[in-house]
């Protein structure tokens, strides 16, 4: 997964200031705001900025993030799909 695991790694050799010489962030979070049912364009363009300035860029994070941010009486009317997500290419359906 590129950048999205929970701990932050770090190397055990420190400077000579007592940090850890590196660290990397595994985690970053996005904000996928509620789905506009009147505009789905623009909150299509939101998620997508979120999902930018967060770094996502995998297929299954992003699918996850609206999966779970969707209302469900939306997620109702494409439930074959919610249910039985293709393998690849989940997030551009």
């Amino acid at each position: 997964m590129e950048n999205e695991n929970t701990n932050a790694n770090t190397n055990n050799s420190l400077t000579s200031n007592n940090y850890p010489a590196f660290a990397t962030v595994n985690r970053v979070t996005v904000k996928v705001p509620p789905f506009w049912k009147i505009d789905p364009a623009i909150w299509s363009a939101q998620v997508e900025a979120q999902f930018h300035l967060g770094g996502i860029t995998n297929d299954l994070t992003k699918y996850n993030h609206i999966v779970g941010a969707v209302d469900t009486e939306i997620l109702s009317q494409v439930s074959d799909i919610i249910q039985k997500p293709p393998d690849t290419d989940r997030y551009n359906l």
